[in-house]
């Protein structure tokens, strides 16, 4: 009877405590206070049984302080919070892009197999090519930009803009030789394509104009005239080999020669017959010779028609002339072989061109002309030949193109003028 009094006083005092305990430490009483009454419960089951029921009290407080929050700890850095969260796979997958990107972003590098071509000997006006290659050494791809040249006789041919790392590419090089003897030199330039600015790579060109055969002259002028003296062409070796003359072809068919083919000679004069008649109606071209030569097969020579008489200028052009309106003018005839002569007829073709006078100069005749612009005429320009005829010879006429240049400013301004005088 004594011992449960004890037990009553001893759990009468326990809850006591249990009561105030959560004031102390801020913690719920009610997962305690039940507890304590399953405890209690036990403990009147059965006395005897105290010593385990403390050790279980033992193994509960345990548990329940186990259960109890961590003291908090400061927080981290923010930036250290980051890298310390990064998986380790993800480091080493940002590594490998990071590689990937440097390869992609890697330029590529030009390369050309050689930097100078020679040529060599080669023949006036022929026509000779080479071939450069170029490769891409670097880790990227390789814009290559329209290469260019230093004249217009090199001309580059690059088919392929884009090279991928170590592809290569070939640039042929077009050279066409000057027709006068002579050393040449030239080059191509290739540059890059890049938004920074990439070194360029420069290839040269050499050569050596020679003339196996020399014509002289090297350009001739046919005279369009009756009575006039034949033409005359000269074709020598340089080096004084012998070569025959296989025959002459001409534009128009303005020229013919008698030629034995037979003939083998370091130097052949030939006589060029010259048609009038055709010469008049091609007044330029080229005679060509062919020649049994080792390195030449034929040789050009450039003519041009040498009439008896000429104008000066052999275009007249008329500025700033309104509709209505008339301007004066001249031009000068001569003879190319200081010959004397007298002017016949001279007409207008369209009818826009009145005659005002001829005067005789030293050299030639002096016409003055008035052109008139049609009043329907506002704006471009009007066209129309003065035909001059020679007094006793009825082949010879020449034919100046006179044109006006319409301007309607010109037309108001002499309208203002007009009207202020009045």
């Amino acid at each position: 009877m004594k011992i449960g009094n004890r037990i009553s006083e001893a759990l009468s005092l326990t809850i006591a405590m249990l009561i105030c305990l959560p004031l102390l430490v801020g913690c719920e009483s009610t997962p305690l206070a039940e507890e304590s009454t399953q405890q209690t419960a036990a403990r009147e089951a059965s006395p005897a049984e105290d010593q385990v029921a403390a050790k279980q009290e033992k193994k509960i407080t345990a548990a329940d302080d186990s259960h109890q929050p961590a003291q908090a700890s400061p927080a981290p850095d923010r930036k250290q919070m980051q890298v310390g969260t990064q998986p380790v796979a993800d480091a080493g997958s940002d590594a490998a892009q990071k590689k990937g990107a440097d390869e992609t972003a890697a330029p590529g590098k030009l390369e050309v197999d050689r930097t100078r071509h020679d040529f060599g000997l080669v023949e006036p006006g022929s026509s000779n090519a080479t071939t450069f290659t170029l490769t891409n050494s670097g880790k990227g791809p390789l814009e290559i930009e329209k290469p260019r040249s230093s004249c217009g006789c090199t001309v580059p041919e690059l088919k392929k803009k884009v090279l991928e790392p170590g592809e290569s590419i070939d640039m042929v090089v077009n050279f066409k030789a000057k027709t006068y003897a002579g050393k040449a030199s030239n080059w191509v330039e290739i540059k890059p394509k890049s938004p920074s600015k990439p070194e360029k790579l420069r290839v040269s060109l050499a050569a050596e104009v020679v003339k196996y055969l020399n014509a002289t002259p090297a350009r001739m002028s046919l005279e369009v005239r009756e009575g006039g003296e034949p033409a005359r062409l000269v074709i020598e070796s340089a080096d004084q080999s012998e070569f025959a003359i296989l025959g002459i072809s001409a534009t128009g068919q303005v020229v013919s020669a008698d030629i034995d083919t037979s003939v083998r000679k370091s130097r052949h004069e030939i006589t060029l017959d010259v048609d009038q008649e055709k010469l008049r109606k091609t007044q330029r071209g080229n005679i060509t010779v062919r020649v049994d030569h080792e390195k030449l097969k034929s040789v050009n020579v450039y003519f041009s028609a040498k009439f008896a008489f000429a104008a000066r200028p052999t275009t007249r052009s008329i500025r700033n002339v309104g509709p209505g309106q008339t301007r004066r003018s001249n031009v000068v005839i001569v003879s190319n072989f200081n010959e004397p002569f007298e002017l016949g007829e001279v007409t207008s073709k369209e009818g826009h061109i009145s005659i005002v006078s001829r005067q005789k100069t030293d050299d030639g005749y002096r016409i003055e002309f008035d052109f008139t612009v049609p009043e329907e005429k506002t704006s471009g320009y009007v066209m129309d030949f003065l035909n001059v005829a020679i007094k006793d010879r009825e082949s010879e006429k020449i034919e100046v193109r006179c044109y006006a240049m319409v301007s309607t400013q010109s037309a108001r301004g002499a309208a203002g003028r007009q009207g202020s005088a009045q």
